[in-house]
């Protein structure tokens, strides 16, 4: 395994950015001083990196050659030193089309999955774009509905069906990104991907829960847990996030009775 000599640029406003950089220095993917925040990135270097680039996607430069590569051809470019050409597989075309893909719906959304509360100095944000904010919308709404209809299936005692549970657990979902695009709401699209963000971290947290339903016994217990551990999960990552953007607390008062009436009134009607 050899060592590299770039220095890869990660953006410090971003937890998972700071959490995949320590994970990488721990594991030995790479060295701690080549991982540095794109903020704390020196005059000379700056002026040989594109920032309109480098503050969407991760940099990897090289000071030897003064070359930057971005993102997964960064990332990739960065590791053959460590591992050799094998590493190149990633950049096969139809591979590397579907990496990039998924790469830039978390780069450019990176702050609204994991944002990091504190000013940051000499910050670097992502660019807003449609394409990606769209794309991130509708995977973590695919992935909410699919992991929903599964927990569905997975507690026939309670539900019908897996459509049914989604219905309990969606509709309100939709009814308040509904209201959110009628009514005039600063950063909307903003408060969208956080939105989608506390809808993937409340289905989530539900999943070990509905295993111990499976495997140690059918105790309504194991749902009720989960159930309220995940409302209350999702109820402080609002409030958090609408904090955040600087919006009325009104709106996570209006989300959370839409999610419960609407949930309360569809359990009732399938009974």
């Amino acid at each position: 395994m050899g060592k590299s000599n770039k220095i890869m640029y990660f953006d410090n406003g971003c937890r998972v950015c700071r959490a995949g950089a320590f994970v990488a220095a721990k594991s030995g993917l790479a060295g701690q001083e080549n991982l540095n925040p794109l903020q704390d990135m020196d005059e000379l270097t700056a002026c040989s990196i594109n920032q309109e680039i480098y503050c969407n996607e991760m940099a990897v430069y090289d000071p030897a050659t003064k070359e930057t590569r971005y993102g997964v051809r960064g990332i990739v470019w960065m590791l053959e030193d460590r591992f050799g050409k094998i590493v190149r597989v990633f950049l096969f075309p139809p591979l590397l089309l579907i990496l990039d893909f998924f790469y830039h719906i978390f780069s450019y959304n990176r702050r609204l999955i994991a944002p990091v509360y504190t000013t940051i100095e000499n910050d670097c944000k992502p660019e807003f774009h449609w394409g990606f904010r769209m794309s991130y919308l509708a995977v973590v709404s695919f992935v909410s509905a699919g992991v929903s209809y599964l927990v569905g299936l997975s507690l026939p005692q309670f539900f019908s069906s897996g459509t049914q549970y989604l219905a309990v657990v969606g509709v309100g979902w939709l009814l308040h990104s509904l209201f959110i695009f009628v009514y005039s709401v600063r950063n909307k699209m903003d408060y969208y991907g956080h939105l989608a963000t506390i809808m993937m971290a409340g289905i989530l947290v539900q999943v070990p829960f509905v295993f111990a339903f499976y495997f140690f016994g059918s105790s309504s217990a194991w749902i009720c847990v989960s159930l309220v551990l995940s409302d209350v999960l999702m109820s402080y990552l609002s409030y958090r996030r609408v904090r955040f953007l600087g919006l009325s607390q009104a709106l996570t008062f209006a989300w959370w009775i839409t999610l419960h009436l609407s949930a309360a009134v569809i359990f009732l009607l399938c009974r």
